[in-house]
């Protein structure tokens, strides 16, 4: 049974099972009393308040289809909190509301709510299922970071951005369905999703944020739409078990690390439009025997292909830029052509590649930097261009026993020193 007054400023005071609640112009501002087992807030309230049961230990809340709104932290920290009934008439739940909620167990917003905003139900480690009707149209920063319980998503058609770490360090979470009309995935999104397994991405999505899918250890293949022009630094590192990269026709640059320590990947074929592709965005890929590079790559950043075994690699004649460590420690590779418009060999470019007996330099060669050959013990034979202008001292090992055909006015070239030169 309820009682109740309204004070001299008009707030209404509402006495229920225990508990006084106090409501201004529909907001319930405050609660006092015993905070404990099953709550039922009252239908005069409209919008609970800021912090209102801020670290209260309740096990159950049901609330009414009066609310409209759940604002900052009403709920933040009530880690006894198993079950929240929600009503039929909510809109927005605000800014971490329900943050570190660690006895939640499931969650199912009605048809009506629009807005999930930040750090909603952050932390909430007991939450399994999470039930998103359509009408919701904004998924905030964070807003599921860490529930690890959780094991499957479905999105709703309305969301158009999936953004920063969403649903970061949600290591249950095992499929994401839904959000076909997802056009931009933030930054740490789904980073430490260890099991996921399965997740459709969107035909409209054209970026793919930094670290989006970093440390998403059992997925094993990825169909990358072709209206994606993107793929983000970091953004697939760290798959181990990624063994199947699809589609992707439209993307012009892969990021840095985008797909670094992807160990299992065997085979990766550049993506039609690729021009970029960044630094270490491959390395330590150390099951990597196939790579085609198209005949649109550009520029090759440092340390791309670092460690992987491919046998042979054929750089297009597009390619301007080869970054230094591009091939650095494959130990495996045996035959490179570089017939490109590349004019600098970079620092480490090829050292450590132990095993390689046939190089073809581009023709418009200028500069070849320190490291570019140390560690080539097996190459025999080696030309340079008429063009090159500069070898910098270690480029070669002293001891490499390569045989080297330079052009004659490089005789005084520091780099040469001590080797095995023809000048002509």
């Amino acid at each position: 049974m309820k009682e109740g007054f309204i004070d001299e400023s008009g707030r209404k005071h509402i006495f229920a099972c225990g508990v006084e609640f106090i409501i201004e112009d529909g907001v319930l501002i405050s609660c006092e009393g015993e905070l404990g087992g099953m709550l039922e807030l009252p239908v005069e309230v409209e919008e609970i308040g800021e912090r209102v049961f801020k670290g209260a230990k309740m096990t159950c809340v049901k609330i009414p289809d009066s609310v409209k709104s759940i604002w900052i932290e009403a709920f933040k920290g009530c880690d006894a909190l198993e079950e929240v009934v929600f009503g039929k008439e909510l809109i927005t739940i605000y800014d971490e509301a329900f943050d570190g909620c660690t006895s939640l167990k499931n969650v199912t917003l009605p048809v009506g709510v629009k807005a999930i905003c930040e750090k909603a139900f952050r932390g909430c480690v007991s939450i399994e299922s999470v039930y998103l009707p359509e009408t919701v149209s904004l998924i905030g920063e964070g807003a599921f970071k860490g529930c690890a319980a959780l094991k499957n998503v479905t999105l709703p058609a309305g969301i158009t951005r999936i953004r920063n770490e969403v649903f970061k360090e949600c290591a249950s979470l095992e499929s994401v369905d839904g959000g076909e009309n997802v056009e931009k995935i933030d930054s740490g999104a789904f980073r430490g999703c260890e099991e996921l397994k399965n997740v459709t991405l969107s035909k409209k999505l054209y970026t793919i944020g930094e670290q989006a899918f970093y440390g998403c250890s059992k997925l094993a293949e990825i169909n990358i739409p072709d209206s994606v022009r993107e793929i983000d630094d970091f953004a697939f590192c760290r798959c181990s078990r990624l063994v199947k990269i699809n589609g992707g026709a439209g993307v012009g640059r892969i990021g840095n690390y985008a797909f670094a320590l992807c160990s299992r990947l065997p085979r990766f074929d550049v993506f039609e439009g690729t021009e970029i592709i960044g630094r270490k965005a491959l390395s330590g890929c150390m099951f990597l025997k196939e790579v085609n590079l198209g005949d649109k790559v550009v520029e090759i950043g440092d340390y791309a292909f670092e460690g992987m075994i491919a046998e042979e690699i054929e750089l297009p004649k597009s390619v301007k830029r080869i970054g230094g460590g591009a091939f650095f420690n494959c130990g495996l590779l045996r035959k490179v052509s570089a017939q490109c418009g590349a004019s600098v060999i970079g620092r480490d470019t090829f050292g450590g590649c132990y095993f390689i007996s046939e190089i073809i330099l581009p023709s418009n060669l200028r500069d070849i930097r320190k490291g570019a050959f140390t560690g080539c013990r097996v190459l025999r034979e080696l030309t340079l261009p008429e063009s090159v202008e500069e070898v910098q001292e270690g480029a070669f090992d002293v001891n490499c026993g390569t045989h080297i055909t330079a052009p004659a006015r490089l005789k005084e070239s520091k780099g040469l020193k001590g080797l095995n030169v023809t000048f002509v």
